[in-house]
C-alpha cells in the first residue's frame, strides 16, 4: 500500500504512541508528541500512514531563495520508521514535486544510516551539531 494523508486526529493513539517512542530515545528534540499533532492540525504538517507505519512531513522554505524543500520531519512504524521513507522512496518524491518542492530531505539522529541515504541518491549536505548553553559543566573542548 502506498502511504495515504491521513487524519492525526483518527490515528493519534497508534501515531502518538510511536511519536512518544521516538522522543524517549532522543530525549534531545525540543519538542513534544502534542507539538507534532498541532502542526498536522494546523496544517503546517502532514501525517502519511502505510500499513506498516507513518512519516510526518513539513515544508520548509529556504529563507533567502525560497526554495521549498520537503523534509520528512518523523517516521515510525515496525521495524524503523525511515525504512518506510526508503520503500515509499519514489512516492514521496513525487509527492514533494506535487506540492512544488524542488528539494526532498530528511534528518536522523541514528548513526549508521549514511549509507542507506546514499545509497537512495540522497547528499550528505551538511550534519547538524548542538551544544547545550545551559550545561555550565561542559568546556567545549
Amino acid at each position: 500500500m502506498n502511504p495515504v494523508v491521513a487524519d492525526i486526529k483518527k490515528e493519534w493513539d497508534w501515531v502518538g504512541f510511536g511519536i512518544n517512542e521516538i522522543l524517549n530515545q532522543f530525549h534531545w528534540f525540543e519538542y513534544r508528541a502534542e507539538d507534532v499533532y498541532s502542526a498536522c492540525v494546523n496544517g503546517s504538517a502532514v501525517l502519511y500512514k502505510t500499513d506498516n507505519g507513518f512519516a510526518i512531513f513539513v515544508i520548509e522554505i529556504h529563507p533567502l531563495t525560497e526554495e521549498r524543500t520537503f523534509l520528512c520531519w518523523l517516521a515510525g512504524g515496525k521495524g524503523k520508521g525511515l525504512g518506510l521513507v526508503k520503500q515509499h522512496f519514489d512516492f514521496f518524491c513525487e509527492e514533494g514535486r506535487r506540492i512544488g518542492c524542488t528539494r526532498f530531505k530528511t534528518r536522523t539522529a541514528i548513526d549508521g544510516l549514511d549509507s542507506m541515504f546514499t545509497g537512495m541518491g540522497f547528499r550528505c549536505d551538511m550534519r547538524d551539531f548542538s551544544y547545550d548553553l545551559a550545561d555550565k559543566s561542559a568546556s567545549g573542548e
